[in-house]
């Protein structure tokens, strides 16, 4: 053990607020732990929410400018496969319509499940919570 001295006390005298900073720091890491682990989920939520907007405009794309321009166009399930493989296999794909026609509006809608791994945050979302994005975009 350390002896320190300070201003005002004799040599020898121990200083009574040596464990206090351990203390304090014992106190305050629970909810450090939890902030950081809060970060994590919301980047976690924000980065899969992102993910499917970007799968939603290109299903909606590939749809849209693929119908006329190739001799055979997409079907939903090959748009389906195109976007998990690009964007994960737990996406779920819907269109409508599912086979659209030119001149008409496609409406891409894409769903994905993200788990939230912080107990506390966890209670105020369902879980694995249910991120959607859906574009619409004219068949040309």
């Amino acid at each position: 053990m350390m002896w320190r001295i300070r201003r005002g006390k004799q040599q020898g005298q121990r200083d009574s607020e040596g464990g206090a900073a351990a203390v304090e720091f014992a106190l305050v890491l629970p909810a450090l732990a939890l902030i950081l682990c809060g970060i994590f989920d919301i980047g976690n939520l924000y980065y899969n929410l992102d993910l499917v907007n970007n799968a939603a405009r290109q299903g909606a794309r590939l749809f849209s400018v693929d119908v006329c321009t190739s001799t055979s166009p997409y079907t939903l399930a090959q748009i389906t496969t195109n976007l998990q493989a690009s964007y994960g296999n737990q996406l779920t794909v819907s269109a409508n319509p599912s086979a659209p026609a030119s001149g008409g509006n496609v409406k891409v809608t894409v769903t994905d499940n993200v788990t939230i791994i912080t107990p506390i945050i966890r209670q105020f979302f369902t879980n694995p919570y249910t991120v959607e994005a859906t574009c619409t975009m004219y068949v040309e």
